[in-house]
């Protein structure tokens, strides 16, 4: 006599063959999902390049027109070594007025002829110049630093006078002594030969105080746009600066970059051409480009 189970237990499960074929759907499924669900994460950190490189040129653009509005009009010069390209001016602090007949007697006497002024410059009949009296208050109402400052004056061409040729051939020359005298200053300098009375117009007996030289370089090998400050001035334009000289870095991504300067007359005009490049995280690079325009000129 045999006996059967009241109940029978049923087992249930999956099988490999279906085990296999749930895990090659799920794969197939996360190849075609995976791009779609990064798409808004790249385009975040596309985005987030985009912004920082158009930060980086408002920066460069911003800092260059602050700048250049204190350059002193033909100073403004540029070159090119390789890829890498330079910009120096002269920075003014103040700008006046000569007095054109004489000047005050505790610098400059009235009676010898090297201190009477014609026209845009100093008397032509003088073999240098060591002092002049202003015309009032220097604006802005600064007080010109010894043993460090410039005077500078235009003269026949306005800007085609280079101001970095050595005294006394220069349109400047250091301040050796200064005292305010009521209502103008009286300044002494090392001895120079100003230009001659120039034909053109808006530059009447202008003197500049001048502090330093400034430049911009900009490197692609490096990436970097640096400004330098501080640095002495010399006839040739510089394109290496000592570990001493003050710099600030304005932005690392520079990729390429050409300087020029055109002068016509009294105005002159930079054009700085710049590409910056962003790469981070093996993402496609970012770029973008910019032309940065911008006049010097007598104020």
């Amino acid at each position: 006599m045999s006996t059967r189970p009241s109940s029978t237990l049923h087992q249930a499960g999956f099988t490999l063959m279906e085990m296999i074929i749930s895990l090659v759907v799920l794969g197939l499924l996360s190849a075609v999902m995976l791009p779609l669900l990064s798409l808004p994460a790249t385009a975040y950190f596309d985005a987030q390049r985009r912004v920082e490189l158009q930060s980086q040129m408002a920066l460069v653009r911003a800092k260059l027109t602050d700048d250049l509005q204190y350059a002193m009009p033909g100073s403004v010069r540029s070159t090119c070594v390789g890829t890498r390209c330079y910009l120096e001016y002269l920075e003014v602090k103040a700008v006046g007025r000569y007095r054109v007949n004489g000047g005050d007697a505790a610098f400059c006497p009235a009676t010898p002829a090297c201190t009477v002024k014609t026209g845009n410059a100093m008397s032509p009949a003088c073999a240098t110049e060591t002092c002049f009296t202003t015309t009032g208050q220097l604006t802005p109402a600064i007080t010109p630093t010894i043993n460090s400052d410039y005077v500078a004056v235009l003269g026949d061409g306005g800007p085609a006078v280079n101001p970095y040729l050595p005294s006394p051939a220069s349109a400047m020359t250091r301040i050796r002594a200064r005292t305010w005298l009521t209502d103008h200053w009286g300044l002494r300098f090392d001895a120079t030969r100003f230009p001659t009375p120039g034909t053109y117009a808006g530059a009447s007996n202008r003197v500049y105080i001048v502090s330093q030289p400034v430049s911009y370089e900009c490197n692609p090998a490096t990436g970097r746009l640096t400004r330098y400050w501080g640095y002495g001035v010399t006839v040739a334009q510089p394109t290496a600066f000592g570990g001493g000289v003050a710099n600030a870095r304005l932005a690392d991504t520079l990729n390429y970059c050409r300087i020029s300067v055109s002068t016509v007359g009294l105005r002159s005009t930079v054009s700085l051409r710049l590409r910056l490049t962003r790469t981070s995280g093996g993402q496609p690079s970012e770029s973008i480009e910019g032309l940065i325009q911008l006049s010097v000129r007598e104020p």
